[in-house]
């Protein structure tokens, strides 16, 4: 799985900044859009028995979409070669956890919070929001 996570986000990191990421009982979508066009990456659940590292476990308690920076995402793959396993983990509450499982039951974790509504990017925005309402 580390290799196709690589591969997706290799494959997005030229059409755009940000990558949009959704989890639905039909698979995971990877959508990603910038000045040259659109990219969208689809993964479903499968198990390949002549590579097990190209194996793709999904497990969905609820359905999810985020969106973050392809930047740093990119830069978390980097650390693929450490390892044939990634775990991806999505919530609507917490950041993204990719995880990479290494030896002697180790493993190495990344945070990324995703990207927040356009109204609150900068602080005068969310400040002349609040001079608005109240």
């Amino acid at each position: 799985m580390s290799s196709v996570w690589s591969q997706v986000q290799r494959e997005l990191f030229s059409d755009g900044q940000l990558v949009s990421i959704e989890a639905t009982k039909d698979g995971v979508k990877f959508a990603c859009s910038g000045d040259i066009g659109n990219g969208t990456i689809s993964l479903r659940s499968h198990t390949n028995v002549e590579d097990e590292s190209k194996n793709v476990d999904i497990q969905l308690s609820e359905p999810v979409a985020l969106t973050f920076s392809l930047k740093y995402l990119v830069n978390f793959c980097k650390a693929s070669g450490l390892s044939d396993q990634v775990k991806l983990c999505l919530s609507n509450e917490v950041p993204l956890l990719v995880e990479y499982s290494l030896q002697n039951n180790s493993y190495l974790r990344f945070y990324l919070a995703p990207k927040v509504c356009c109204y609150f990017a900068s602080y005068k925005n969310l400040h002349a929001l609040l001079t608005n309402i109240f």
